[in-house]
């Protein structure tokens, strides 16, 4: 008669306590070929569902955040020094050359449809005063841009010059722009004062708001 070898020191470790010794006493009868085909059932079962786990805790480490945006990413670029082209006037501190986005550098004028009164009492918008007096100055021209830095935006900064004139010193000395002193407004600082003297552009007006103040969330000029 077939004899059954002695697994119980192999079951006592996979299965320890009173299912063991239920195991071992089902292998000595005439069940023994489905219990063994029971154990072969749970083992796969073992060993298919340990890598859905280890999967599915992978594809959560690169799951899209809640707000449905990934990361934002910051890449580095080596600026150009000197740029040169044909300008295209956007707006009274900005042109563009050779499809790149330029911002003028220590100049700050006014925004796109920001109003002021004049002391005759007409409506000027001084966003569009500034971006006509730019594209007067440089629009359809070749212009040279000294590089300086790259704003938030990705567009370049710099001095814009028409020949050997500094068309940034310019917008100010005529009152269409301000010395933007927090970014190294100073070397203008003088034209500012002259344009204010002599009320020329901006400083005709009663109401010379410097843009920074009407770009603050819910400012409101007084008057």
């Amino acid at each position: 008669m077939f004899e059954t070898p002695d697994i119980q020191p192999f079951l006592d470790s996979l299965f320890p306590g009173a299912f063991a010794q239920l195991f071992s006493q089902a292998m000595d009868s005439l069940m023994m070929p489905i219990v063994v085909g029971l154990l072969v059932f749970v083992f796969i079962l073992k060993f298919m569902a340990g890598p859905k786990r280890r999967r599915s805790r992978k594809r959560a480490r690169w799951r899209r955040p809640a707000s449905g945006r990934m990361p934002s990413r910051r890449i580095s670029e080596k600026l150009p020094e000197q740029l040169s082209g044909k300008a295209y006037v956007t707006d009274g501190d900005g042109i563009s050359v050779k499809g790149r986005e330029i911002r003028l550098a220590r100049i700050d004028a006014p925004e796109q449809g920001q109003m002021a009164t004049a002391h005759s009492g007409k409506i000027i918008d001084q966003g569009r005063s500034a971006k006509n007096a730019l594209y007067h100055k440089v629009g359809g021209r070749e212009v040279r841009v000294v590089v300086r830095d790259q704003d938030q935006y990705g567009r370049l900064v710099g001095t814009v010059y028409l020949g050997e004139r500094d068309i940034c010193r310019e917008m100010v000395r005529d009152g269409f722009a301000w010395a933007y002193m927090e970014y190294g407004g100073e070397v203008y600082k003088q034209d500012e004062e002259e344009a204010r003297q002599n009320k020329r552009g901006i400083w005709a007006q009663k109401d010379a708001i410097p843009p920074s103040l009407v770009r603050k969330k819910g400012y409101r000029p007084r008057g």
